[in-house]
């Protein structure tokens, strides 16, 4: 099952087979800074409800933002355990394979 991997400057240290950095230096990185929103948990959830509400605007965009995802690890510079939004990530990953799955059973003959 993918998780949430740390990214690290530890000399040596090198990002996992199967895992895509998800930082601010990506299309992924979240957009809401802590110091703009007083806490990690409500620059997570501001996360979560812009992803959210841009992907009910533009559902075509899943194939394009969600779907690389889709099984994969995914790595930010939060700690294990501190709010992520590699996390929403994740779930929003899990629920747009478990869909595509879905789908594809439908349309077998």
């Amino acid at each position: 099952m993918p998780e949430r991997v740390q990214l690290k400057r530890a000399k040596g240290w090198r990002m996992p087979d199967d895992t895509i950095k998800v930082d601010r230096s990506t299309i992924w990185g979240n957009n809401c800074p802590v110091a703009d929103y007083g806490s990690a948990e409500m620059a997570v959830l501001m996360f979560e409800h812009d992803l959210d509400k841009f992907m009910c605007f533009h559902p075509e965009k899943y194939d394009t933002y969600i779907k690389p995802l889709i099984g994969k690890n995914l790595a930010c510079w939060c700690k294990p355990g501190a709010p992520c939004h590699a996390d929403v990530l994740l779930r929003e990953a899990a629920i747009y394979g478990e869909w595509l799955t879905s789908k594809e059973t439908e349309e077998a003959p």
